[in-house]
């Protein structure tokens, strides 16, 4: 969590259009503090269609507050193509099935 506001710190001292993406609720607010002098054409908060805290908590309150966000629909051009992905993000990150099961029970 701290590695990606650190990453973010740089790139807006570095003066570059800051593309955030994040599901945790905790480092969007930490963003949110480190850009509140950038002007808001200058970033966004990016998202995957699916997970239920960002549609119903962190884009909601980032729309209210007139940030620019953006969604990613992920999907297989060939059927199958969507497995070798998945397990490539999941033996980067195995926390992510956690997370992703954390997120259903919310519903």
């Amino acid at each position: 969590k701290q590695m990606l506001v650190e990453r973010a710190k740089e790139l807006i001292d570095a003066g570059v259009y800051l593309e955030c993406a994040t599901h945790d609720p905790v480092v969007v607010d930490q963003v949110l503090e480190l850009v509140q002098d950038l002007p808001k054409d200058r970033r966004e908060f990016q998202f995957l269609k699916g997970p239920q805290i960002a549609e119903k908590e962190i884009i909601p309150k980032l729309l209210e507050r007139g940030e620019r966000v953006r969604m990613y629909m992920p999907i297989e051009l060939q059927q199958g193509c969507g497995y070798a992905y998945m397990t490539r993000r999941l033996r980067e990150n195995p926390g992510i099935l956690w997370s992703a099961m954390k997120d259903r029970l919310r519903l």
